[in-house]
């Protein structure tokens, strides 16, 4: 899979995973990464918050992000999503674009005017495919845009990069 960063860079993944089918199907599964809620010399988990208005699918996400060692919080709607990340200050925000009222790029823009979410890693993840939403998103403040259903060990594997190279805070990944 191929996931283009705010940058313009690409990042390309190679999953053994099958399609998306259900949350209960693949990564759900898999054993969190080890060490990372444990040894003490590694970066706390990864605070992620998730806003999508359909909550099966919110919740999904929610679910594996946690069996993957992070620590997820779910909004159902776009100005929700903004006073959950505003009361929590995650390190990463995977927002569906097309909610009602408050869209994922509004939360984007409104969230990159603040100095305190300069480095915090943006994800959209969204059911538009095409190159209109694609650079729409990245202008929003985006750093990566993801086509439902993604695999979600393309996701994983972003976080897991995030989670690394971040020494102590998140926002090294936008300047790769």
């Amino acid at each position: 899979m191929t996931v283009m960063s705010k940058n313009g860079q690409t990042l390309e993944f190679e999953s053994c995973e099958p399609a998306f089918r259900s949350p209960l199907v693949g990564s759900l599964l898999e054993t969190p990464p080890n060490g990372v809620a444990a040894d003490s010399n590694r970066p706390r988990p990864l605070r992620v918050a998730i806003a999508d208005d359909c909550t099966d699918g919110a919740n999904s996400m929610a679910m594996l992000v946690r069996l993957w060692g992070f620590e997820p919080k779910v909004a159902y709607g776009g100005a929700e999503a903004l006073q959950m990340i505003m009361a929590n200050d995650p390190d990463v925000v995977v927002l569906d674009i097309g909610m009602p009222k408050v869209t994922g790029w509004t939360v984007a823009r409104q969230l990159r005017r603040l100095p305190r979410f300069e480095h915090t890693l943006l994800i959209a993840l969204t059911g538009y495919a095409d190159e209109v939403h694609r650079r729409t998103s990245l202008a929003a403040g985006f750093d990566y845009f993801f086509v439902k259903p993604c695999e979600p060990q393309d996701l994983k594997n972003v976080l897991l990069l995030f989670h690394q190279v971040r020494p102590g805070g998140a926002g090294v990944m936008a300047h790769l």
